[in-house]
């Protein structure tokens, strides 16, 4: 009896075993083959990586190396235009703004809404005009007169285009234009911003670099 149960248990493990071995061999195979072909690949491929490598084509050809690669790093640090913008009771939140974007290469232009009462926009010319650095450089600018402002309607983007304006009027070097409010407040000093955009290209900008793909317009 137990013969005859050794012999039934063997005759399993083998019905078992056959199917096994040969789609083991045929995976091996297709392993083997393949593994050899993709060697065989690479090794064509291996002078020609070689010959990119030594004359630098492929650093040449990528768009993303070619910016972060080029003259930039040689160049002078880019300069930043601000338009600080304000309304009544802005005055010491855009001192406080102005204190912490400051950078002499960069140019600043404030603006006070029409809301704003004449006091307060004098103050902020005074505060201005009174500081030492900024007198120095001459690099922060007030506007006088205070544009309506709303937050319906074109007159944020007329705001926003009469600074430029000023800036291209008086042939200031810039290289960037950043809007910001008095509520707002950088999380990175003014040399690691300029250290950051070193490394770009000065005619990338916002509006090209950033993809609408997905988004309802």
């Amino acid at each position: 009896m137990r013969t005859l149960l050794a012999a039934l248990s063997q005759r399993q493990r083998r019905r078992r075993r056959l199917p096994v071995r040969p789609r083991l061999r045929r995976q091996l195979g297709r392993f083997a083959a393949g593994r050899w072909r993709t060697l065989g690949r690479v090794r064509n491929q291996e002078p020609e990586a070689r010959h990119r490598n030594n004359n630098g084509d492929d650093d040449d050809d990528n768009p993303d190396n070619a910016a972060v690669n080029s003259d930039a790093s040689d160049a002078e640090p880019p300069r930043i235009a601000y338009l600080l913008e304000g309304t009544k009771g802005d005055g010491l939140r855009m001192r406080r703004t102005l204190q912490a974007i400051y950078h002499p290469r960069n140019q600043y232009i404030l603006h006070l809404d029409l809301e704003a009462p004449p006091r307060e926009r004098i103050d902020l010319a005074m505060y201005v005009k009174g500081d030492p650095m900024f007198s120095q450089v001459g690099n922060v600018r007030v506007i006088a007169k205070g544009n309506l402002v709303t937050y319906k309607g074109p007159t944020m983007v007329a705001c926003t285009l009469h600074a430029v304006a000023i800036l291209l009027k008086e042939g200031l070097e810039w290289d960037w234009f950043i809007n910001l409010s008095a509520s707002d407040y950088p999380l990175m000093t003014q040399d690691d911003i300029l250290h950051v955009f070193s490394s770009l290209p000065r005619n990338l900008n916002f509006v090209e670099h950033f993809q609408l793909s997905g988004w309802k317009v």
